[in-house]
Protein backbone atom coordinates (compact mmCIF):
# COMPACT_ATOMS: atom_id res chain seq x y z
CA UNK A 1 0.00 0.00 0.00
CA UNK A 2 0.67 3.67 -0.75
CA UNK A 3 -0.37 6.44 0.83
CA UNK A 4 0.65 9.64 -0.68
CA UNK A 5 1.11 13.04 0.82
CA UNK A 6 0.34 16.92 -1.01
CA UNK A 7 0.16 14.74 -4.41
CA UNK A 8 -1.29 12.05 -6.25
CA UNK A 9 -4.95 14.01 -7.31
CA UNK A 10 -3.55 14.54 -11.05
CA UNK A 11 -2.39 11.03 -11.17
CA UNK A 12 -4.83 8.94 -13.80
CA UNK A 13 -2.85 7.05 -15.51
CA UNK A 14 -0.33 6.31 -12.66
CA UNK A 15 -3.45 5.02 -10.59
CA UNK A 16 -4.48 2.64 -13.32
CA UNK A 17 -0.94 1.03 -13.89
CA UNK A 18 -1.28 0.40 -9.68
CA UNK A 19 -4.60 -1.14 -9.68
CA UNK A 20 -2.43 -3.45 -12.95
CA UNK A 21 -0.16 -4.15 -10.81
CA UNK A 22 -1.64 -4.65 -7.44
CA UNK A 23 -0.99 -1.92 -5.25
CA UNK A 24 -3.30 -0.03 -3.37
CA UNK A 25 -2.95 3.60 -3.28
CA UNK A 26 -4.69 6.20 -1.07
CA UNK A 27 -4.10 9.53 -2.06
CA UNK A 28 -4.01 12.50 0.47
CA UNK A 29 -4.31 16.24 -1.42
CA UNK A 30 -4.67 19.37 -1.38
CA UNK A 31 -4.92 20.64 -5.33
CA UNK A 32 -6.99 20.95 -7.46
CA UNK A 33 -7.91 17.80 -9.68
CA UNK A 34 -7.89 17.29 -13.70
CA UNK A 35 -10.62 16.72 -15.66
CA UNK A 36 -11.02 12.92 -13.98
CA UNK A 37 -10.58 11.51 -10.49
CA UNK A 38 -7.67 9.04 -10.16
CA UNK A 39 -9.29 5.56 -9.12
CA UNK A 40 -7.60 4.84 -5.82
CA UNK A 41 -8.38 3.12 -3.04
CA UNK A 42 -9.31 6.22 -1.25
CA UNK A 43 -8.90 9.99 -2.41
CA UNK A 44 -8.92 12.67 0.70
CA UNK A 45 -8.88 16.01 -0.83
CA UNK A 46 -10.73 19.22 0.29
CA UNK A 47 -10.84 20.38 -3.16
CA UNK A 48 -12.93 17.33 -4.15
CA UNK A 49 -15.27 17.25 -1.02
CA UNK A 50 -18.74 19.31 -1.14
CA UNK A 51 -18.52 19.26 2.55
CA UNK A 52 -15.14 20.25 3.58
CA UNK A 53 -15.30 23.94 3.91
CA UNK A 54 -11.85 25.06 3.86
CA UNK A 55 -10.37 24.84 0.56
CA UNK A 56 -7.20 26.38 1.57
CA UNK A 57 -5.90 23.76 4.00
CA UNK A 58 -2.08 22.63 3.13
CA UNK A 59 -1.23 19.26 2.54
CA UNK A 60 0.60 18.06 5.38
CA UNK A 61 -2.11 19.11 7.16
CA UNK A 62 -4.57 16.87 5.13
CA UNK A 63 -2.44 13.68 5.92
CA UNK A 64 -2.20 15.26 9.30
CA UNK A 65 -5.96 15.30 9.85
CA UNK A 66 -6.29 11.65 7.91
CA UNK A 67 -3.63 10.20 10.51
CA UNK A 68 -5.84 12.02 13.82
CA UNK A 69 -9.17 10.41 11.76
CA UNK A 70 -6.85 6.68 12.21
CA UNK A 71 -5.88 7.51 16.07
CA UNK A 72 -9.94 8.17 16.28
CA UNK A 73 -11.11 4.87 14.83
CA UNK A 74 -8.47 3.00 16.41
CA UNK A 75 -9.95 4.46 19.47
CA UNK A 76 -6.78 5.33 20.83
CA UNK A 77 -6.80 6.89 24.13
CA UNK A 78 -6.68 10.65 24.83
CA UNK A 79 -3.33 11.00 26.18
CA UNK A 80 -1.45 8.57 23.64
CA UNK A 81 -3.71 10.67 20.97
CA UNK A 82 -1.94 13.69 22.27
CA UNK A 83 1.51 12.75 22.52
CA UNK A 84 1.59 11.48 19.21
CA UNK A 85 -0.49 14.96 18.00
CA UNK A 86 2.62 16.87 20.01
CA UNK A 87 5.16 14.69 17.93
CA UNK A 88 3.79 15.35 14.59
CA UNK A 89 2.19 19.03 14.73
CA UNK A 90 6.01 20.53 14.79
CA UNK A 91 6.29 18.45 11.45
CA UNK A 92 2.74 19.93 9.77
CA UNK A 93 4.15 23.00 11.17
CA UNK A 94 7.20 23.65 9.03
CA UNK A 95 5.22 21.69 6.46
CA UNK A 96 2.70 24.18 6.58
CA UNK A 97 4.58 26.94 6.06
CA UNK A 98 7.12 25.04 3.42
CA UNK A 99 4.00 24.70 0.99
CA UNK A 100 3.38 28.55 0.71
CA UNK A 101 -0.13 28.61 1.79
CA UNK A 102 -2.32 31.00 3.10
CA UNK A 103 -1.72 31.52 6.91
CA UNK A 104 -5.13 31.40 8.03
CA UNK A 105 -7.81 28.89 9.38
CA UNK A 106 -6.38 25.75 9.99
CA UNK A 107 -3.43 26.12 8.61
CA UNK A 108 -2.60 29.08 11.17
CA UNK A 109 -3.71 26.86 13.87
CA UNK A 110 -1.43 23.85 12.72
CA UNK A 111 1.70 26.40 12.57
CA UNK A 112 0.69 28.51 16.28
CA UNK A 113 0.61 24.98 17.56
CA UNK A 114 3.65 23.23 16.11
CA UNK A 115 5.57 25.97 17.04
CA UNK A 116 4.13 26.23 20.62
CA UNK A 117 5.45 22.30 20.81
CA UNK A 118 8.49 23.06 19.37
CA UNK A 119 9.24 25.85 21.54
CA UNK A 120 8.46 23.56 24.77
CA UNK A 121 9.93 20.46 23.73
CA UNK A 122 11.99 18.82 26.47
Amino acid sequence: MVITVDNGITSVAEMIHAREIGLDVVITDHHKQLDDIPQAIAVINPQISPDYEFKGICGVGVAFKVAVGIMKRLNYAPDRMQQVMRYLLPMVAVGTVSDCVPLVSENRLFVKQGLEYLNTRQ
